[in-house]
């Protein structure tokens, strides 16, 4: 697997447990579409279905790392000058150059149109959150975790050292966690 702009953390979609049966969803999603279901279905049952935080200090490039690696899968060998794991800036360069990281890209544009679709069904103010936040801080941006713990949103998109946070926050056995679901079908494009 190539990651583009890629790192080591592993992220994934952070859910209460509480809210996702309340809203009658009875497991993480198998497909981008079973996902945008269940977005649906949260904000139909009165819960804001989502927190994607773009506040500092740590950037949420996250989705456009999986989504162009796993939509440009098949083009990366044209771009790939460095042959390793992660794509550094010279070989994004040359994707760019090439103009398969362009929006004229059918394929890495779909990415950004997957992620548009996620607008409706966000919370407000994502760009006070940050998504590397100790949950204590008292400032901005702040720490989405408490939102998750305190029911006010249905899932945050965050990192893996999230894990023992909301453990130690009481929240232990009360939230589950699910990789970016996997694009099954063109039609989800």
């Amino acid at each position: 697997i190539d990651i583009l702009l890629g790192s080591s953390v592993e992220t994934g979609f952070f859910y209460s447990k509480a809210a996702f049966a309340k809203a009658g969803i009875s497991g993480p999603p198998a497909s981008w579409a079973d996902f945008m279901t269940d977005l649906g279905k949260l904000k139909s049952a009165g819960i804001t279905p989502l927190m994607y935080t773009t506040g500092e200090p740590c950037n949420p490039s996250w989705y456009e790392r999986l989504a162009t690696s796993s939509l440009l899968a098949n083009q990366v060998s044209q771009f790939d000058v460095n042959h390793a794991q992660v794509t550094n800036g010279l070989d994004v360069a040359v994707g760019i150059r090439k103009g398969i990281i362009s929006m004229s890209n059918p394929r890495y544009a779909a990415g950004w149109k997957l992620l548009g679709q996620l607008v409706s069904f966000s919370a407000t103010g994502q760009s006070g959150y940050g998504a590397c936040q100790n949950p204590n801080v008292t400032t901005p941006p702040l720490s989405p975790q408490p939102l998750l713990v305190q029911g006010k949103v249905g899932m945050l998109w965050g990192g893996s050292w999230w894990i023992p946070q909301l453990n130690s926050a009481g929240f232990t056995d009360k939230f589950g966690v699910f990789p970016e679901p996997p694009i099954t079908t063109e039609r989800e494009l």
